[in-house]
């Protein structure tokens, strides 16, 4: 089968986006042989942009912030489309709005996203050690807050059963120092069973905004190990702002 895809860097959070027809029973296989064949590329995704609105699927049938924000970068490229890009992605009830901005080969891409009130102090445990962390519930993905100091072994360790047993499509650990403003994603898909520690991560971004917003208006820089990302609650959305690259396009046999 002949896979035509593109490679996108959303702060580091490397993006496969697949743009030739694939059926959702291959995206698993095509997925793992662009993964193995670039080890950069930390999450997948299939785009159909002969829809209207053009519409995005990740190979795990996750919520993803930064492939969202990717792919309007990408049809906006492909497309020359003007500067507001609205997105469907799967699972998600209404399209995603997106401003492209372009300045010579850089995008910068500012994407609109639902405020998440969905949230509460849990009880957990982790092999025999009690902890209440804030827990933030979405569609497609769901997060938990951890300290920047946390035990990442024990994390690592952890997280995909916690997934299993809470039966999410996905589920991240957020390691965060609120001083700083830095975050850490560990970022965990049932369906594909990959677990990275991501660059970035665009639903965490989403979630911690909101967490920390306490529901009113809000601004935050997350400083995360790949780039800035910047959230900001407005109203009832979460607006993320951040810088995306088209790394390179791709025809393989897979």
């Amino acid at each position: 089968m002949r896979i035509k895809y593109y490679v996108l860097n959303p702060n580091g959070n490397i993006t496969a986006l697949v743009t030739s027809k694939v059926a959702p029973e291959q995206y698993s296989r095509i997925s793992a042989k662009i993964m193995e064949k670039d080890k950069s590329v930390e999450q997948v995704g299939y785009v159909d942009f002969n829809t209207n609105p053009p519409y995005l699927r990740m190979s795990g049938g996750e919520f993803c912030g930064n492939g969202v924000m990717s792919a309007a970068v990408l049809y906006y490229y492909l497309q020359n489309s003007d500067n507001y890009v609205y997105l469907n992605m799967y699972g998600s009830p209404a399209p995603f709005k997106n401003e492209i901005l372009n300045i010579g080969s850089a995008f910068t891409c500012k994407s609109s996203f639902d405020y998440v009130n969905d949230f509460c102090i849990k009880s957990f445990d982790f092999e025999g050690q009690k902890f209440s962390l804030p827990y933030v519930r979405m569609d497609g993905i769901s997060h938990i807050i951890l300290e920047n100091s946390f035990d990442r072994n024990l994390a690592k360790r952890v997280i995909a059963d916690l997934c299993k047993t809470l039966k999410l499509s996905a589920l991240g650990f957020l390691f965060f120092d609120n001083k700083s403003g830095s975050l850490e994603p560990l970022v965990y898909v049932e369906k594909e069973n990959t677990l990275f520690y991501e660059n970035s991560c665009g639903s965490g971004s989403v979630a911690l905004c909101s967490y920390l917003s306490n529901g009113k208006d809000f601004l935050v820089s997350l400083k995360q190990p790949g780039g800035i990302i910047n959230a900001q609650k407005s109203g009832n959305n979460i607006i993320l702002t951040q810088d995306i690259k088209i790394v390179g396009e791709f025809e393989e046999e897979f």
